[in-house]
């Protein structure tokens, strides 16, 4: 980004000035170092945002001084004391060096241990790039390693002071700044090849990829369950043996039916009167009792509706199926279920018209009761009824009573014949 490289080579300049007109080598400690330089060279010069820094970050036992990027930390950088704590070699030039030839004999100890101290942070951290700064020179390396080298046997990216900064700022800006990091610049100008990828595990298959002719038993079941194992659930004679007896509930399923039941317990336990509701103590000897847990869970989970996803073929009619006659039948033998098959006709015209016709064909087929039953409609709409005989037309009763039959009967049809307000009134009652 030209705008913010310009600014960025600007505030350089700015420093530089500030530098040579207030700068006192060795008595400057680590704070005023990191006050008056490193917090500006980061900030004003490399364009980190000043949100994005977070100082004495806890890494370990120790602190980073400065953890750059957010969220996610991209930079580490530790302020040493200025011309005390370390110094380059004479004469090194802006460039790569081998972090061996910087940090050699006893006068590069104190270099030594500042980067095996940032190492240490990186390796906490997940972090490749990091710096060590004294206040006018800068050591980049990267100090969290995927190649199997050490850190301190590789190379690292030196600046010798803040006029080399100035005369590489297109160095120092591709590897050190906001942008630069994020692009993993120092990478490259540091030449590390990157970790090749694992060999996949399917190139030690023999023979890979390729097919395996199935066995003649293995063909014959798989031409059986394609003609009739699909539709024995389908038949009400074996659907309940075959749940129990052929179905394979894994650990995961069979949690998930727990999970069902104890919603759907609680789910109906709530209709009941205050005095029917069971109470168990929170903790016993051992502790919390564990359907501590689950039966909160139900009862947050048993107002909502229960929405059952997953892959086409995966089993899920099955396991519903399994639920309501195996797992659950206790929680189901005093209710009524509708099971709806949106794909078993191709006659869809209206989804709607269509859900509410099956619904009252299986409350006739199946629990024989027949929502359009002349004493049952009117004892649905008892409430209606006695409104209709205090109104107007009522009053045919006396003086015209075929007329108030006819009336009386349009008046019910035109409720029946709203068939999901009928469907719902007609739940409401019961």
């Amino acid at each position: 980004m030209p705008t913010d490289y310009d600014a960025g080579k600007t505030a350089l300049d700015a420093l530089l000035s500030w530098a040579d007109a207030h700068a006192v080598g060795a008595d400057r400690n680590e704070a005023t170092t990191r006050l008056h330089l490193i917090d500006g060279l980061l900030e004003d010069v490399l364009q980190w945002d000043k949100a994005s820094i977070r100082c004495e970050e806890p890494a370990g036992s120790g602190r980073v001084d400065y953890a750059c990027g957010a969220p996610a930390m991209l930079f580490i950088l530790e302020a040493k004391r200025e011309g005390v704590y370390f110094e380059l070699p004479a004469g090194t030039r802006t460039g790569t060096h081998t972090i061996e030839s910087l940090v050699s004999g006893a006068a590069g100890r104190a270099l030594r241990d500042a980067l095996q101290q940032v190492a240490g942070y990186a390796a906490l951290n997940g972090v490749g790039p990091a710096a060590v700064c004294n206040g006018h020179q800068l050591v980049l390396f990267l100090a969290n390693r995927t190649d199997g080298v050490p850190p301190l046997q590789g190379k690292a990216l030196v600046f010798a002071g803040l006029d080399d900064m100035r005369n590489d700022f297109r160095l120092l800006w591709d590897n050190a700044s906001k942008f630069g990091v994020e692009e993993r610049r120092i990478y490259q100008t540091l030449q590390l090849t990157p970790a090749s990828a694992p060999r996949p595990l399917s190139s030690t298959l023999p023979q890979y990829p390729g097919t395996k002719r199935r066995n003649d038993l293995q063909s014959g079941l798989d031409i059986l369950g394609e003609l009739f194992l699909e539709d024995v659930t389908r038949l009400e004679e074996l659907r309940k043996d075959f749940l129990r007896d052929c179905y394979a509930s894994s650990g995961a399923l069979s949690q998930y039916a727990e999970v069902s039941k104890r919603i759907l317990q609680t789910r109906y336990a709530m209709l009941r009167s205050e005095g029917d509701v069971e109470h168990e103590a929170v903790e016993s000897k051992k502790g919390l009792t564990p359907s501590l847990t689950q039966d909160m869970l139900a009862a947050a989970a048993s107002r909502r509706p229960i929405v059952l996803l997953g892959d086409v073929g995966v089993g899920k009619t099955t396991f519903i199926q399994r639920l309501v006659h195996v797992d659950a039948e206790e929680v189901f033998e005093n209710t009524i279920t509708f099971y709806i098959d949106l794909g078993s006709t191709t006659t869809l015209t209206t989804l709607d018209s269509f859900i509410v016709d099956e619904g009252i064909r299986q409350l006739r087929d199946r629990y024989e009761v027949d929502v359009d039953e002349a004493e049952l409609v009117e004892s649905v709409y008892n409430g209606a009824l006695n409104r209709f005989d205090r109104g107007y037309l009522g009053k045919l009763k006396e003086v015209d009573p075929p007329s108030y039959q006819r009336e009386r009967i349009n008046y019910l049809r035109s409720m029946v014949e709203d068939r999901p307000g009928h469907l719902r009134t007609r739940r409401e009652i019961t």
